[in-house]
């Protein structure tokens, strides 16, 4: 996780040479992106709420807009910059998070049967 290697890279006990995230970080400014010489690799941890399957959308939608109203505030915004998390905007409707996660599951299903007949 970030928040770990970030504390020790300010300790001083390792050095970061890159990033998983397609973009850099904003508390990591002058580290590149491993994307940057092997384009199209991105490895990132993320955070969501999932629902039942049945749960009606009005609900969703209400938790989506509070969610966003409390990431929205300051001291929300400071506690999570200190923890060296960052919010990807572009997964901020449960529609976009929702799309993200059935392809990061296609990605992955791939990789691990790969990984499975590999070991046969």
């Amino acid at each position: 996780p970030a928040a770990a290697a970030y504390q020790n890279y300010q300790a001083k006990k390792v050095k970061i040479v890159a990033v998983t995230s397609n973009q850099r970080l904003s508390f990591l400014p002058n580290i590149q992106t491993i994307s940057s010489v092997y384009p199209g690799f991105e490895f990132v941890g993320s955070w969501g709420l999932v629902f039942p399957k049945d749960t009606p959308s009005e609900i969703i939608e209400w938790y989506n807009k509070e969610v966003i109203r409390v990431l929205g505030m300051k001291e929300v915004q400071d506690q999570l910059t200190d923890m060296q998390m960052v919010v990807d905007k572009r997964l901020l409707s449960s529609k976009a998070y929702y799309e993200y996660m059935v392809k990061e599951e296609k990605r992955y299903s791939t990789l691990i049967d790969k990984i499975i007949s590999s070991q046969k």
